[in-house]
């Protein structure tokens, strides 16, 4: 897998597919080998292929947050943002401290226009992780609540 990752560094990704298919058979399931191809599919930004491995994760291990980030990261760019958001929520409920399932919410809330909501979740999250302000204030999807974020500091 130490490969596969050097090569999706370095934007060979059909060689970090190609290392991915020679693991063995018995292995190709395993949670290590699963989160590489989740890390490649995403670089490649193939997002159908990232929330099919990502929801098989979330199936095997759904106390794992990063996995429900993942999914609802790909399901947004493959299908829509309410669904997306969707699984979020449920995510929330499993892992109502993890500052990123409330920063996406956020996220979420604020393109679909549910702005009180959106800083409802920002103001969750930053509390969960201070660092979060500075990620907001970068990501495009909040530019909205730039100078909200701003002035509440």
């Amino acid at each position: 897998m130490l490969a596969a990752t050097g090569y999706r560094e370095l934007g060979m990704f059909d060689e970090a597919a190609r290392v991915i298919e020679e693991v063995d058979a018995e292995d190709k399931g395993r949670k290590e080998v699963l989160a590489v191809r989740v890390d490649l599919y995403m670089a490649a930004q193939n997002w159908n292929l990232v929330a099919e491995v990502a929801r098989h994760l979330v199936d095997i291990e759904s106390e794992n947050a990063a996995w429900w980030i993942n999914l609802a990261y790909a399901t947004r760019r493959a299908e829509s943002i309410d669904k997306a958001q969707a699984l979020l929520l449920q995510a929330r409920k499993l892992h109502p401290d993890n500052a990123i399932i409330a920063f996406n919410l956020s996220c979420y809330a604020c393109v679909t226009g549910q702005i009180d909501q959106a800083k409802t979740y920002l103001k969750h999250a930053i509390s969960l992780d201070s660092n979060i302000r500075g990620l907001a204030l970068r990501d495009e999807d909040l530019q909205t609540l730039w100078s909200w974020i701003v002035d509440s500091a």
